[in-house]
């Protein structure tokens, strides 16, 4: 076999590189590809954006808990299901309070009944008893008188034929039977009058305060049954009989109106002087540009408030301060639930015509509509 040619080895590899380049010389340049849901492009020739939370009809949602701790023994709905306003939601163990509430019962009766015998006086037939032991009483002291008249004359007739002691207790036993007639005599007139008022409002405290312990023992019991605050949905369920509920843990029933919608939009302070009068807005839902929600204004928060964290990303501030636009949610083609995120674009002011406007002393722009006006407040 002849020898390969050494001149050979460099003219393929000058070859290979050759054709190399010329591949990636002549290969269309790669093309991006496209977004698979175009970026939303604002409505507005001057528009102030913001994130914003669905939020239900009466803005906020009603986060429902256990009134007291203990055990819940029933739940009668679930998550997703609409309750008109006073249906029972959870039941908790009521069986201590309704012990309880026989021994509060029995204690109100027999404060009852010592105020009714106190209002009873007097009573009619306590006063013939009362009246019998003062004739008795004074019926002895005759006898008392007689028998030391009878002493006295015998001791004066014949001297040492009465002894004197005999004499004298005699005389006291007069003096005892006088004292008894007093006492008989005052227990009549007592037994004839009304009851004593400080006992009576002594009574009166003691019905009081057994009937506000019933009460409170009832309202406990009452209590033990949530119901619903308003007509609404249970939007999240967190509490299944058997369950132990206490008065610090998370909400057992996150309840809210889904009749209307409406959107709290946060505006960065940045852009919160470019919000005026009632501005035109729009809400898309992300992944959703093409399905633009229109909105309705309702009002302007007051207070600038620290900003949450709502989008997530690395790069959103959440040291700054937003002021707040409440809006109402129209009809919308794509189905929107509470607290989902949406994109808000509204109708701001002009960076000229914020500037131009005069100030009042206090820092209000006088030259503009007030924000913070409604439809009530007009």
């Amino acid at each position: 076999m002849a020898r390969f040619p050494r001149i050979l080895i460099p003219l393929v590899a000058l070859a290979g590189v050759s054709y190399a380049l010329w591949t990636a010389n002549s290969a269309p340049p790669p093309q991006p590809a496209p977004p698979p849901v175009q970026p939303p492009r604002a409505p507005y020739p001057t528009t102030v954006g913001g994130a914003a939370i669905v939020e239900p009809a009466a803005e906020r949602t009603s986060a429902l808990g256990a009134p007291y701790a203990g055990l819940v023994t029933d739940v009668f709905h679930s998550a997703g299901e609409r309750v008109a306003k006073g249906e029972h939601l959870f039941r908790l163990d009521d069986r201590p309070l309704r012990a309880d509430r026989v021994v509060l019962a029995s204690q109100l009766l027999a404060v009852q009944s010592k105020l009714d015998r106190l209002l009873a006086l007097p009573r009619p037939e306590d006063i013939p008893p009362t009246q019998t032991r003062v004739e008795a009483a004074i019926a002895t002291v005759e006898d008392r008188k007689s028998a030391l008249t009878r002493l006295e004359h015998a001791a004066a007739a014949g001297r040492g034929v009465i002894p004197e002691d005999e004499v004298d207790r005699a005389r006291w036993a007069l003096v005892v039977a006088e004292r008894n007639v007093a006492t008989a005599e005052a227990d009549l007139v007592r037994a004839k009058q009304p009851a004593w008022a400080p006992d009576i409002a002594e009574a009166r405290a003691e019905v009081a305060k057994a009937a506000a312990a019933l009460e409170q023992n009832q309202q406990n019991i009452d209590r033990a049954l949530v119901r619903a605050p308003f007509d609404g949905t249970i939007l999240e369920l967190n509490v299944h009989p058997g369950e132990y509920a206490t008065a610090n843990r998370d909400p057992l029933i996150l309840f809210g109106d889904l009749s209307s919608l409406r959107v709290r939009v946060d505006v960065d302070e940045e852009s919160a002087p470019l919000v005026h009068g009632r501005p035109r807005a729009v809400a898309v839902v992300r992944g959703f540009p093409e399905k633009p929600v229109e909105l309705e204004f309702l009002r302007v928060e007051p207070w600038v408030r620290p900003k949450r964290s709502l989008t997530g990303a690395t790069n959103e501030r959440v040291d700054t301060r937003v002021l707040q636009v409440i809006f109402k949610l129209g009809k919308s083609d794509v189905p929107i639930y509470v607290g989902q995120q949406v994109d808000v674009f509204m109708e701001g002011a002009l960076r000229e015509d914020v500037l131009g406007g005069t100030s009042s002393s206090d820092g209000v722009n006088t030259n503009r509509p007030d924000p913070l006006r409604t439809e009530e407040t007009k």
